[in-house]
């Protein structure tokens, strides 16, 4: 008889094992379906036309604009931004433009932005910033004049 009393005493206990493990099991899965900004934000380089669909926001993201204007200068040569914004380039001149980290001409300081090309009037550029840093940028196809140049201070 004692050892029916102590056997269901323990299979009572790994029931409630069981459902405690179940319950912090499901307890992680939810907290884990809201991404974070790494999960959300990858490195994302794209050459559109203007007047495509571009999303203005994603979860935890929010897009800044720099124009190359027609006058041959840009709108914004400094700009403040969070890890996971993205900066969207885009091209109002007639001239080509060509948005790219520093130091010209590798391009190597913030890996990733580069539009690998110049963008003809009416296309742009976006890139989404994952690291805190300070990135300068130049126009490539333009790379001695400081008109065109500025940096992305990317705070955490």
């Amino acid at each position: 008889m004692y050892y029916y009393d102590f056997m269901s005493k323990i299979i009572t206990i790994l029931i409630v094992i069981a459902i405690l493990v179940a319950g912090i099991l499901f307890f992680n899965q939810k907290q884990t379906l809201a991404p974070t900004i790494s999960e959300s934000m990858p490195v994302n380089a794209t050459v559109s036309p203007i007047g495509s669909p571009t999303p203005t926001a994603v979860f935890g993201q929010t897009v800044h604009v720099i124009k190359y204007l027609s006058d041959g200068k840009m709108d914004i040569n400094s700009l403040d931004i969070k890890i996971g914004d993205k900066v969207n380039f885009i091209n109002n001149d007639s001239a080509p433009h060509w948005p790219a980290s520093g130091m010209h001409p590798t391009h190597l300081i913030c890996s990733g932005f580069d539009a690998l090309n110049g963008l003809a009037s009416g296309e742009s550029y976006s890139h989404t910033f994952t690291e805190a840093k300070t990135c300068p940028f130049h126009d490539h196809l333009n790379a001695g004049n400081s008109v065109l140049r500025g940096q992305i201070i990317i705070h955490p």
